[in-house]
């Protein structure tokens, strides 16, 4: 498996348009050292281990490929984690 880019901007992540436009609400534009470096990754599915500084935006860097996901998921009627089966 080759190791993905890292991106410069949230655009480069080819995003839904929900998730774009939440991330334009929030006058988020640019990612963070941390968010270019492990975003590609966790959404190639990798497990990774991150590190670093408290408000480096590592949690939108963990939250947004499993938000954008299960986004992604609902629009096409997947449905995930059926009990009972």
């Amino acid at each position: 498996k080759s190791t993905p880019r890292q991106v410069k901007h949230f655009a480069g992540l080819r995003l839904s348009a929900a998730a774009g436009k939440a991330l334009g609400r929030a006058n988020f534009q640019t990612p963070t050292p941390i968010q270019q470096a492990v975003i590609p990754r966790l959404v190639n599915k990798e497990s990774l281990i991150m590190h670093a500084e408290t408000g480096s935006g590592k949690s939108l860097a963990y939250l947004l490929p499993i938000t954008e996901q299960m986004w992604v998921e609902h629009n096409e009627g997947v449905i995930v984690g059926t009990a009972g089966r």
